[in-house]
């Protein structure tokens, strides 16, 4: 086997490894994502989605190697403050912005008000050591990683 031919093979399992690792990450937090969204209904405040829709997962491959990325985009979480009604036919004030929303959110509140589903501190302890899941796919993938 040419050297070109061992480069193609370890490349192919590098990219078929890290795309399952992303798909692994993304489904753990996005099914936290979903239990947070289902277990609570706001009366407080009008709930826009925006966090659920805002997870991003790619994976992609350079000629320098392999990236896995699996986030919360802020920019995606564009709320307006100030003076807006309120589900209960009155009026507050809005004053949170992108980083509030995903702070409470990532470790267990609905909008500072009720507790629930910590969407990144539960998927993160579900999924555990990732640089171990990140081995055993290469492992899986043929890959001999030590």
């Amino acid at each position: 086997m040419k050297i070109e031919d061992i480069k193609r093979k370890i490349s192919a399992s590098c990219k078929m490894a890290s795309g399952q690792i992303e798909q692994e990450i993304y489904m753990v937090i996005d099914s936290c994502l979903n239990e947070y969204y289902g277990e609570f209904k706001p009366e407080e405040y009008i709930r826009t989605g925006k966090l659920l829709h805002s997870m991003v997962h790619k994976s992609a491959s350079s000629n320098s190697g392999f990236t896995i990325d699996v986030y919360f985009d802020s920019g995606l979480l564009d709320y307006e403050n100030g003076v807006m009604p309120l589900k209960n036919g009155g009026y507050g004030w809005a004053t949170w912005g992108a980083e509030e929303v995903l702070d409470t959110a990532m470790h267990g509140s609905h909008g500072g008000y009720v507790g629930g589903t910590a969407i990144w501190d539960e998927s993160m302890s579900e999924l555990g050591d990732i640089i171990a899941l990140v081995v055993s796919k290469l492992k899986a993938a043929g890959l001999p990683v030590h």
